[in-house]
């Protein structure tokens, strides 16, 4: 089903008004101007996107979602003027985070559907560090999904659960919720997402006969932003999971298969 006229000029008029408030453009020789502030930006038309095309498990329906051609457009033009706004000047914290996972999911949508049918997102060149990215947040250079990981996720927030929510198109990474992040219960939901996630046993479970915990290989790739976050990979776990203390923890491998729905 492709989505309505009136979804599209709505979109249209709304970041059109959202980004006469953003970021404009300068030269090269002077310095880029503090952003206008922008207190709330309204993630509705990514939620009816992923609504149609996210199963109820996290997959994406990637052949359905390239076939409509509206719903490409509308992706395209949700993502060009979120790179338009400053998001680490966003306050609160909330509005922050949630603008981040917002364009993070909305890029890698944008770059597998763009490459769609493959298997694996390995298949594109570069997918992750690909400097292709020009935003407002990082004037005068272009970026990639690994410079977002590491300048914006690992540097700005001390929060390890961001990755345990950032979908990256894999079967074996974090799952695409069927909604946008926005400020308004982002922590509620954060952590909802977290326990889906460690309670997924196809990426996270524990045998009791061997008192070993088998993690996803995040909680080993991330180590030390848990540290920073919570002592330690085996701390955050066992706050969250009922585990002994004397649990022994070995991380599982990883699946890059796409997580398209034709393969879950």
């Amino acid at each position: 089903m492709r989505l309505s006229r009136f979804f599209l000029a709505g979109m249209a008029v709304f970041f059109l008004a959202l980004s006469a408030r953003a970021q404009t453009p300068v030269s090269e020789s002077q310095p880029a101007p503090e952003s206008a502030p922008v207190s709330y930006i309204d993630h509705s038309y990514f939620t009816e996107l992923l609504k149609r095309y996210v199963s109820k498990k996290g997959m994406v329906d990637y052949r359905m979602f390239k076939r409509d051609k509206d719903a490409l457009t509308a992706l395209n033009a949700y993502t060009e003027d979120m790179l338009k706004i400053d998001g680490l000047s966003l306050e609160p914290a909330e509005e922050r985070m949630a603008y981040w996972l917002n364009l993070y999911h909305a890029l890698v949508l944008r770059e597998i559907l763009k490459a769609y049918p493959i298997q694996s997102v390995s298949q594109i060149p570069h997918f992750f560090d690909g400097p292709r990215y020009e935003m407002a947040t990082f004037p005068h250079e272009k970026v990639s999904l690994m410079d977002l990981e590491q300048k914006v996720f690992r540097e700005r927030f001390n929060d390890p659960r961001l990755h345990l929510v950032r979908m990256n198109g894999s079967l074996s990474g974090p799952p695409l919720s069927q909604e946008a992040y926005g400020a308004s219960g982002f922590e509620k939901k954060i952590e909802a997402a977290t326990m889906t996630f460690l309670g997924d046993t196809t990426k996270n479970f524990y045998d009791a006969r061997r008192k070993t915990f088998y993690a996803s290989p995040l909680f080993d790739w991330f180590a030390s932003d848990f540290e920073k976050y919570s002592v330690s990979n085996r701390a955050f776990l066992g706050s969250r999971i009922p585990l002994p203390p004397n649990f022994q923890l070995e991380f599982m491998g990883y699946d890059w298969k796409l997580n398209d729905t034709r393969y879950r």
